[in-house]
Order: C-alpha cells, then structure tokens, then sequence
C-alpha cells in the first residue's frame, strides 16, 4: 500500500456522520477541559481573593516589637506590605458579650484590612484622640452617633512580655466615623475599633508601646525558612510569630503551627482537585473511546480487506491514529474556543449576579478590573487543558487502533467477531418481551454496554462530588467554626438554672444544646496540688457535656465515657509560656494526676483550645475540663455559666429569641447573643465561589448530557441493520421503540445507582478535608435525586431521537445502507 496512509481521509468522507459524532465528542471534551481548567483556577483564586478579604491581605504577624527590631523589619528586602499597629486594649461593651478591640493602625497597615475600613459615615481617624466604630457596636454602647461626639471607654491592655500583665485605664475619644458593620469578629466575641496615630502615646505606659508588625513574604516558595530566618535574625521568641492561616490555607501555603492538621489539609483540597478534575476527563475519555471502538467495529469489514490485499497491521494502527489526528485538528481548536467564551462567561456571571458591595470588592470599577486579570492568570490552565485533552483524545484512540490492527483477516471479512457461548437453563416464561429482548441486547456486546454505562456513571459521580467540592473552598468556614451554635446565653457569675435548659430544648425550634459550667480560682482559693508561678495563673475548673467532650477527645471509647463521668479522669489544658518570663506553673501530661479538693483525677489528654465564655477573654493557667456532674462535685456549684444552642432548619427564629429573652430576664447578670447576622455575611463572601461552582456544574452536566446523547445515538445508528433485519421478520415499530427505551432505561438504572454510590463516596472523602473524622451520615440526597432523573430523561432523549428518522426508512434501505 503506497498510499495507505490516503485511505485514513477517504474513510472519513465516506462516512460522514459517523466523523461529525466523533468531533464533537471530542470538540466537547476540549471544551470541557479548558471550561473545567480555567474555572477551577479562578475558584482558587476567588478562594485566596475571599480569605484575604476577610482576614486581611498578610501572611504573618510579629507581636510586640522593641524599635530596633521594627527598623530592622522595615529594611528586610525578602518581605513586603509591612504595616504596624498598637494595641490600645479591649474595652468590654456592657450587657453584651462583645468587646471593642482598640488597634492604632498606620497608613501601610490599614490597606492590608480594606473590608473593615469601610466608612458608613465620616472618615478614618486622622489625628490622636479620634476613633471610628462600627455602627452595631455604637448601638450596643447605646450611643446615637454623632460625628465629632466624645466616646469615654474603659480599656484594659496586656503584653506578653511585661511581667506584671495588664493595665487599666480611662480614655476619651472624638468620634471621627461610623465603620461600616462588620458582625464576622462576634464569633471571637471582638469588634474592631480604629483610632489616629498618636493616640497610643498619649495613654500607654513606655513598656506597653510596643508595635506589632504585618506583612508578606515575597517568596512563597521559601516562606517557612524565611520566617525562621527573620525570626533570628530579629530574635524573637515564637510565642510572638502568628499566621494568618485563612489566607496562607487559601494560597496553599505550607506553615509550622506546632500541629500537622494545616499541612494535611492543604494536600487534601489539591488532592480533591486533583482527582475531580481526573474525573471529568475519564469522562470525556470514555466518550471519545465508545464512540471510536464503535466507528472501529462498523468499519471492520474494510480493514479486513485490507489485510487480505496486503496491508500490515502497523499500517492499519496508522490509519486510525491518522483519522484521529485529522479529528484532533478539526474539533480541538474549535473546542478551545468554545470553551474559553463558555468559561469567561461562566465567570462574568458569578462576578456579576449579585452586588460587589456585598462581595469581595468594594466598587464596579474593582470588579471590572478583577475581570480583567482573570484571562492573564488562566493561560497556563487552558493551554494545560488543551493538552491533556489532546492526550486523552489520543490515548482513547490506541485500544481502538490496536484492535483494529490485531484482527485476523479471515475474521474481520465474516464478521463474526464475538463467540456465542449457551448455558443450561430452566424454561420460563417471558413476562415482557421487549424488556427482555432488551436485556439480551446489553449482554450480546457487554463491552459496548459496560462503556456506554462508564460515561454515564461518571458524569453522575461528578454532578454528585462538585457539591460537595464547593463547600471546601469556603475559607469562612475557619471562622465559623470558632462559635458554637446559632444563639449563646452567658453568664459569668450567677449563672443560669438548669431547668431554663430544658425549657430551651423542649421547644421544637431547637435542635440541641451544648453547654459549659466554668469557675476559676486564684492560687489558694480552692485545694489542689498544683503549683502556680505567676501571679495572674489561675485554676479553671470546667464542667462540660458529653457532646463537647467527644470534640475534645474523639477517640473516646464507652469505657473512657464512663470514667469521665464516674470522675477520674479529666482533660487539661496547659498555660502558655510567656517570652522572658520564667514560669514554675504546671505544666501537667497525659497519665499525669491531679487532685482538687480532695478528688484525684487522671490526665487522659492535653488539648490545644482553649474553652472560654462568650465575650470574655482566656486566662492563663490549669483548664481541667470534666463532665457535667463530676464538676458540680469539684466545685459544689451546679448553676450552668453557657448554653450554645443549635436551631432546626425550618426554625421560627423569632419564638425561640423570644423564650431566650425571657431567660435571660430572669437571670440577672445574664446576656444572649446571635450569630445569625455573623453567618450571613460570612456567607456573602462566599457568594461568588458558589455561583460560579454552581455555573460550573451546570456546564459539566450539560456537557455530560451531551456526550451521553452522542454515545447513545452512535450506538444506535450503527445498529440500522441489526434494526432493519428485526423489522423484516416481524417486530412492529412499536416493539422497537420499547426495546431501545428499556436499553435506555437499563443504561440509567445502572449508571444511577453506581454513579450516586461513587458520587456518594467521593463526597465523604471531600468533606473529610474539612473534618478531622469521616462522616458518612451526610448523604447528598438532592444531588443524587437530580443526578438520576437526568440520567434518565438523557437517556431516554437520546433513544428517541435517532429512532425517530429510523422508523421513516423501509426494510430493505435499513438492511441494505452502507456505513
């Protein structure tokens, strides 16, 4: 065969609608990777443009810092965005369980916090002695805000490295703006409050005017080392190095936190990633193979002639590698550019569809140029796309080529390439014929069935996955699980009967609460063995339920369950160490004992948090946390100090804040709050990733429908003489119709159920990444529901079609069309 290699484009043009399907299987499969490439590049990016809006725009902070070390800082060539602030000290908002956190920004500073700059009224504090606040926090001081009105607060300050603690005072401001409300610090129980340059002078002893420093690191690829390194060089203490974790996370960001839960949740969400991008492209993989082997079996015939008169079976791999290239050429680039309008569209969308005020940007003109960036930062994906699309494009076509070359001539010309195998079977009666028949069918070619089963199971595992992907892009959800429940009811010295906890719970609004008895006792007011060497370490007893104690201790087993609440053993949680102070406190390990008030108590665990009341800060000192009764004997107290209430779903909110008000009421010393107003503007923030996930999935499951119709209708309209031989010895076009609707319907109820049990385990594995444990209790009924009666209206849909114009061609052009 001089020519042989001709023969690849004279069988594409002989064959024209069988070359159309195969492009545009693979025209959707380019538009597919390039939409997926692009899309899951700027979901990261809206991802890191999230945290970095919500938890300012830094990557480290160095606390209190001495003058020589700030200049030294301000002259480090590998960091950059370094601003400074004085902390000026908490003042506690009465009756509220909110404190003002008082910070003396400089200009450098305030940029790297543009969403908690944002003026309602007035301006930013230019001169000592102004101060601007949210307008919730000015509501709760109950003040009508005036700009230019004195504000009189009561500011408490400490420092890490001043042996004496904290310091007192009463300092009077001039209101020079109303921030814009920011409910997201409630979760920590803080507000921001900013006041000019200067201010912190006029106030501060010398020994508590000491700056705290925020910046970047240049190279992300070297960020520990250059942190350790800077750390060294400045010799501070790690006590005084923090992370901003919800940006660093974002960026994927590796960062020594002294646990290992950070580093294994950035691998997992690049690991969910990695395999839901694998996922679509397996997907579209399979449509390009079923719908080539299927091109591949109907033309068998001819290469067996072609065998017959010579031809080697490398010439033949050829052929059909040459076909591919030719349908590469023609379907890729117009998949490229498809799908990089589709994309850009996509994200248009979810940057437009609600207001930026709300979002992550402050005006129109900061959206448009956040637009703008997109097609810059997402050459390297699409190109990345293009190719691997290409490469699986050509790597579907290999079985089918080596199958092509690998038929003996003799075989291909009779054409009877599958070997009939009958088992012993009992006789019995057929109840449906068509669905039988049918069934027949699927067995008759089980690698085309399995194959055409396989592209629809993956597009339902990936309807089902995507999501639950979304929710691993919020970086919110860091902050949220600061809080506990929807309302909290504190109370720091009376407390609260337990008897107004059961009234809660009883109401069908509430779901469950979770609850904390907490006293604390200064060195010699209660009996212990413990040793405490600064003055301001205290003794915390902590009595919590059994639900919080699960969170402490996940590896606690029913005997351990039992010895918590029979009372001897207990959960600890150690001072911290304070830079350049020596401390003889206790510093108490798994197994160690401990005795309060004559009760011994075994140390089963030392855990990192620390568990305060709302609004209030952590103490330094000895947590030792036990169950709910074992505390009432510790301390001979019994009142409940905080109830953290879960609500129901379809919750009137209203009765249920009514009925808390009430308690409180009756509790003096008492306060409540709600998270609600928090979660919703932590969700706003979320907004545009799930919009634009949303748009994704939805692209996805278009596109997978699509294939699954091109598969099907490829199936079918290589089998016109199979159909056209059923309908000359008898079968009715209504049996036919049947037949292929119950192969349809096969197809979907097995791809369904399969599909939604993968999709099912994939999303355990994706919210794993934000768990420390699997939950397989969640499962995505909705998804799952969606999934299957799409599968099964895409595959109906697509039988119908092609047996549509079939039924209008007689016997004898059914049996006699040439392919």
């Amino acid at each position: 065969m001089k020519h042989y290699l001709g023969y690849a484009a004279k069988e594409l043009r002989s064959s024209p609608l069988t070359s159309v399907l195969i492009i545009i299987a693979i025209v959707m499969s380019t538009v597919m990777t390039t939409v997926v490439a692009q899309s899951i590049t700027t979901l990261q990016t809206l991802r890191t443009e999230q945290a970095r809006y919500v938890n300012g725009d830094y990557h480290v902070t160095f606390n209190h810092l001495n003058q020589d070390q700030v200049h030294k800082l301000q002259a480090e060539s590998r960091i950059s965005n370094l601003g400074l602030y004085l902390s000026l000290g908490n003042s506690t908002i009465q009756d509220s369980g909110i404190s003002a956190s008082v910070l003396e920004y400089n200009t450098d500073g305030l940029r790297n916090h543009s969403r908690v700059t944002q003026m309602k009224e007035g301006e930013l504090p230019q001169r000592p002695n102004e101060i601007a606040l949210t307008d919730n926090i000015l509501k709760l001081m109950k003040l009508e805000p005036r700009i230019g009105m004195p504000i009189t607060m009561k500011l408490n300050v400490a420092s890490n490295n001043v042996e004496e603690g904290s310091f007192d005072y009463t300092a009077s401001f001039i209101l020079s703006g109303v921030l814009e409300d920011d409910y997201t610090g409630y979760v920590s129980g803080l507000s921001l409050a900013l006041v000019g340059e200067g201010t912190a002078e006029r106030y501060l002893p010398e020994q508590y005017l000491l700056p705290s420093a925020e910046f970047k690191v240049k190279s992300l690829n070297a960020f520990q080392s250059t942190v350790d390194q800077i750390v060294r060089d400045l010799q501070l203490e790690s006590s005084s190095v923090s992370y901003n974790a919800f940006y660093l996370d974002a960026l994927g960001v590796s960062f020594d936190t002294g646990e290992s839960e950070q580093t294994d949740n950035i691998t997992s969400i690049t690991v969910i990633a990695y395999v839901v991008g694998l996922l679509v492209l397996l997907a579209s993989g399979l449509v390009i193979y079923n719908v080539l082997k299927i091109s591949i079996v109907k033309r068998m015939k001819n290469y067996g002639y072609l065998r017959a008169i010579g031809a080697e079976p490398g010439q033949l791999y050829m052929i059909v590698i040459l076909q591919v290239l030719i349908y590469s050429a023609i379907a890729i680039p117009v998949g490229l550019v498809i799908g990089l309008f589709t994309s850009g569209a996509i994200t248009e969308m979810a940057l437009t569809i609600i207001q930026p005020d709300t979002l992550i940007v402050k005006d129109q003109n900061e959206l448009q140029q956040l637009l703008a960036d997109y097609p810059n930062q997402n050459v390297t994906a699409i190109l990345f796309g293009t190719v691997i699309s290409f490469i699986f494009t050509c790597a579907a076509s290999f079985p089918s080529a080596s199958y092509a070359a690998r038929v003996s001539p003799k075989t291909a010309i009779a054409g009877n390439q599958t070997t009939v195998h009958r088992k012993r079977r009992n006789s019995k009666p057929i109840k449906n014929f068509n669905r039988y028949f049918a069934l027949i069918n699927l067995k008759r070619n089980p690698s085309r069935s399995l194959i055409t089963i396989l592209s629809l199971f993956m597009s339902i595992t990936i309807f089902v996955a995507l999501h639950s992907f979304g929710d691993v892009l919020d970086t919110t959800g860091q902050i949220s699980d600061l809080k506990q429940g929807d309302y909290s009811i504190t109370s720091e010295t009376v407390g609260i009967p337990e008897s107004a906890m059961g009234q809660l719970q009883a109401h069908s609004g509430v779901k469950n609460i979770s609850y904390m008895k907490y006293s604390k006792y200064l060195p010699g007011e209660i009996e212990s063995d413990l040793t405490f060497g600064l003055s301001g370490d205290m003794l915390k007893i902590i009595g919590v339920d059994m639900e919080t104690l699960n969170q402490l201790y996940p590896s606690m087993d029913n005997q351990k369950k039992l010895d918590f609440q029979n009372g001897t053993l207990c959960i600890v949680k150690n001072p911290i160490e304070i830079a350049g102070v020596q401390s003889q406190t206790t510093q108490l390990q798994p197994q160690d004992t401990v005795t309060v008030n004559n009760n011994m108590l075994t140390v089963e665990a030392v855990t990192p948090r620390a568990l305060q009341l709302q609004g209030t800060g952590w103490v330094n000192g000895v947590d030792i946390i036990v169950y709910d009764k074992v505390y009432d004997k510790l301390t001979g107290h019994h009142m409940v100090n905080q109830m953290n209430i879960f609500m129901n779903d379809s919750a009137d909110h209203s009765q249920v804040e009514s009925l808390i008000q009430q308690i409180v009421d009756k509790n003096q010393g008492s306060r409540w709050l709600s998270y609600q107003k928090a979660d919703e503007q932590l969700q706003q923030s979320f907004e545009q990733i799930k919009i634009l996930m949303w748009g994704l999935i939805l692209f996805i499951s278009f596109i997978g429908i699509l294939n699954i119709m091109n598969t099907i209708y490829t199936n079918i309209n290589t089998r016109i003489n199979e159909i056209g031989i059923q309908r000359a010895i008898g079968m009715d076009k209504s049996s036919l119709y049947k037949i292929f609707l119950w192969e349809g319907a096969y197809y979907a109820g097995f791809a369904s159920l399969l599909g939604s049990i993968a999709g099912y385990l994939l999303s355990v594995f994706i919210q794993s990444a934000t768990m420390d444990v699997w939950d397989f209790s969640n499962i995505p009924i909705i998804p799952i529901l969606l999934a299957t009666t799409l599968a099964g209206v895409t595959c109906l849909v697509a039988t119908i079609i092609p047996l549509s114009s079939m039924k209008r061609m007689n016997i004898v052009e059914s049996i006699e069309v040439v392919h």
